[in-house]
C-alpha cells in the first residue's frame, strides 16, 4: 500500500499554475515593471545613472538635486504602459529623451552635455545591479507560485 501525504491544496495552486504559464508570466511581468521603477526612482535619489556615473551637476547652485522641482515630471513621469506576459513597457514624460540621449543641439551653455540617463542604454547593456535585482524580483515570484 502506498500513502501519499502533503498539502494537496498546494499542489492543486501549482498544477493549476503550471497549466496557466500566462498567469505566472504577467506576475513576473509585474514584478519587473516595479523593480524598474524602483531602480529610476533610485537614480534620482543618488543622482547617478544606472551605470553608477554621477549625472551632470546642475548650474543653478540653489541647493536642490538635479531634475527635482519643476523637473519632478521627470522623476515622476515614469508608467509602465504595458505589462503582460510578453513583458513590460514603459514610457516616459517626453522631456526625459534630452536626458536620456545625448543630443547635439542640448547642451548647457558652458557647453557640457545635458545627458542624465535615467534607464540603461540598449548599447550598453543591462547593468549587472539592475540584472541581478531584476532575477531576484522574478525569482521571488516564481517561488511563491511553486512553493519553494
Amino acid at each position: 500500500m502506498l500513502r501519499v501525504r502533503g498539502d494537496f491544496k498546494k499542489l492543486s495552486a501549482l498544477v493549476r499554475d503550471l497549466n496557466n504559464p500566462d498567469a505566472i508570466l504577467n506576475a513576473s511581468a509585474r514584478a519587473a515593471r516595479d523593480e524598474l521603477i524602483r531602480k529610476i526612482k533610485r537614480g534620482y535619489a543618488t543622482q547617478r545613472d544606472p551605470y553608477g556615473q554621477p549625472w551632470t551637476k546642475k548650474l543653478a547652485k540653489d541647493g536642490r538635486k538635479t531634475l527635482t522641482g519643476p523637473s519632478r515630471d521627470l522623476r515622476e513621469g515614469w508608467k509602465a504602459t504595458r505589462v503582460d506576459k510578453d513583458g513590460v513597457e514603459l514610457t516616459a514624460e517626453r522631456k526625459a529623451i534630452f536626458h536620456q540621449e545625448p543630443i547635439k543641439r542640448r547642451r548647457r551653455k558652458d557647453g557640457e552635455s545635458l545627458v542624465r540617463m535615467q534607464v540603461p542604454d540598449e548599447s550598453r547593456g543591462l547593468p549587472q545591479e539592475w540584472a541581478r535585482d531584476l532575477g531576484k524580483a522574478i525569482a521571488d515570484v516564481l517561488g511563491k507560485k511553486i512553493g519553494s
